[in-house]
């Protein structure tokens, strides 16, 4: 590892490393499990820093940690996500969030969160007119046709950004659905 991706580690530590630290601690039990978790991330932040795998240092940092203390409820928990998602009776799937919800299990509140985090965060990393679409079409319900009329564009562009902004957030929520 030269100096400069020594430094570069230093320097994360000591700007991300309280915030990270209260973020594990606050999503792990105890103290010595957070503690753990820590040093296996920052072992894995050197490791690939120097393999200069790494874009965006703090992003992948916390999705680094998101990803540990969910491999880590999973190991505690007998329950799958699926168990709650999908009835094997029915071939279609449903979703029951109340079943997610417990103040009994905290470990499906936890992914109760990281799941909405990573769906709140998948949206936000569309570009702004294909959100802008999504947005008004699946939340506002408003037809393709009604938003080309009130945004004074080609309906054939509304229904492009709407099926790119589909085709990446299926990506991205494939991704969060596998790490559950």
């Amino acid at each position: 590892m030269t100096k400069t991706e020594t430094n570069h580690i230093s320097s994360l530590i000591q700007e991300e490393g309280p915030s990270l630290k209260a973020f594990v601690r606050a999503r792990v039990p105890n103290e010595q499990d957070a503690e753990d978790m820590l040093q296996e991330i920052w072992f894995q932040l050197s490791r690939n820093l120097a393999k200069g795998e790494i874009q965006q240092p703090k992003a992948w940092l916390y999705r680094v940690a998101r990803n540990k203390i969910i491999d880590a409820y999973r190991k505690k928990s007998e329950d799958w996500l699926e168990d709650y998602l999908y009835d094997p009776e029915d071939e279609e799937g449903y979703w029951e969030p109340e079943a997610m919800i417990s103040d009994e299990r905290p470990d499906l509140a936890f992914l109760q969160q990281a799941f909405w985090e990573g769906f709140y965060e998948a949206i936000e990393s569309l570009p702004e007119k294909q959100r802008e679409v999504f947005m008004l079409n699946e939340w506002e319900d408003l037809t393709l046709r009604e938003i080309a009329e009130q945004k004074g564009e080609n309906l054939k562009t509304i229904i492009s950004r709407k099926t790119y902004a589909l085709q990446q957030l299926r990506l991205r929520l494939r991704n969060i659905f596998e790490e559950f």
